[in-house]
């Protein structure tokens, strides 16, 4: 089915979410083989089914993961869903294995702008461009930069990130009754 979905619509490429990368390599397999679409890429990506594939609040496992509408940031949320959930996303001081925003801050800053800004009072040393990763987990690693900077910084990317992707959508059916289905979904998950 997903191959006649691929071929009815003649993709260029399969954009996915890393986890489902197996199961589209085989379809663009397949799809190669028949000479129909030859050296048809399969693309790891952030995004997939609506939401941004980092979760937010990494201790929930399992079914709880899922059925917390807080944990992911879905593509039709507004700027204050995406203050709200990054704001309550864990982030603790100095810890670079598990840090939800740091994450983002790497996949939806400096992978597609080439640099971060962290937004800082002068008092607390004022603003603060990362052009690499590694600065940014070393400056969020050493306490130079906090938690209540970044996140405040790299809710402004996500939002940013979000607006282009719901803007693209906008005045077209088919998208609404897919957000509108996902609203239904996330209230019965409340």
């Amino acid at each position: 089915m997903h191959v006649a979905d691929v071929l009815s619509i003649g993709a260029k490429s399969i954009y996915c979410s890393s986890n489902e990368t197996a199961l589209h390599e085989l379809a663009a397999e397949y799809i190669s083989q028949t000479g129909a679409l030859p050296n048809l890429p399969v693309v790891p990506t952030l995004v997939s089914s609506a939401a941004l594939e980092v979760p937010l609040k990494p201790h929930l496992q399992g079914e709880a993961a899922k059925e917390d509408a807080e944990n992911e940031l879905f593509l039709d949320d507004t700027a204050a869903d995406v203050k709200r959930k990054i704001k309550r996303a864990f982030c603790e001081p100095g810890n670079t294995e598990v840090c939800p925003p740091l994450t983002l801050a790497d996949c939806a800053g400096l992978a597609l702008a080439g640099s971060f800004l962290v937004s800082r009072k002068p008092e607390n040393g004022g603003d603060q461009k990362f052009e690499t990763f590694s600065d940014l987990r070393s400056a969020f690693a050493s306490g130079a930069v906090h938690p209540g900077d970044l996140k405040p910084s790299v809710s402004k990317v996500v939002e940013d990130l979000v607006s282009k992707i719901s803007s693209h959508f906008e005045g077209r059916q088919h998208a609404k009754q897919a957000a509108d289905l996902l609203a239904k979904s996330l209230k019965k998950k409340k």
